[in-house]
């Protein structure tokens, strides 16, 4: 049995995360060995870590589409890990902290900072198409 906060987040989320670029896979993983909310956030940090490593050792081979892919998956899995992660806020903040380098330049279509008009200003987003 799941508890309350886990059972909001995967209720209410798990159509962005799978949206935004979580693999299914790693997602059916996750959800298998997390039981309770206090596990959220090492889950997640063990999937981004999976992910950066293989995205690292491809980088070092030369593999730069490779290294992109898997450094990406990284990032979106680190974001995932904080997300509403309040309970240790500098836990929460050393997740991601050094996960570099960006993926964005290994990655086709190469991403494209854009400015789109918002309520209140422009907000400044990255576009791949």
């Amino acid at each position: 049995m799941t508890d309350q906060r886990l059972a909001e987040a995967i209720g209410n989320w798990q159509a962005r995360f799978l949206e935004n670029g979580v693999n299914p896979s790693d997602y059916d993983r996750m959800r298998a060995t997390v039981t309770e909310w206090s596990q959220w956030l090492g889950a997640w940090s063990a999937l981004a870590a999976a992910h950066e490593s293989l995205g690292r050792k491809a980088l070092a081979q030369g593999y730069y589409r490779s290294a992109g892919g898997h450094l990406s998956q990284a990032a979106v899995y680190y974001h995932f890990a904080k997300f509403f992660w309040v309970d240790d806020v500098p836990e929460m903040r050393r997740t991601h902290a050094g996960c570099g380098p960006s993926p964005t330049a290994m990655t086709r279509p190469a991403p494209r900072l854009s400015n789109c008009p918002w309520p209140g200003g422009p907000a400044t987003l990255w576009c791949r198409y």
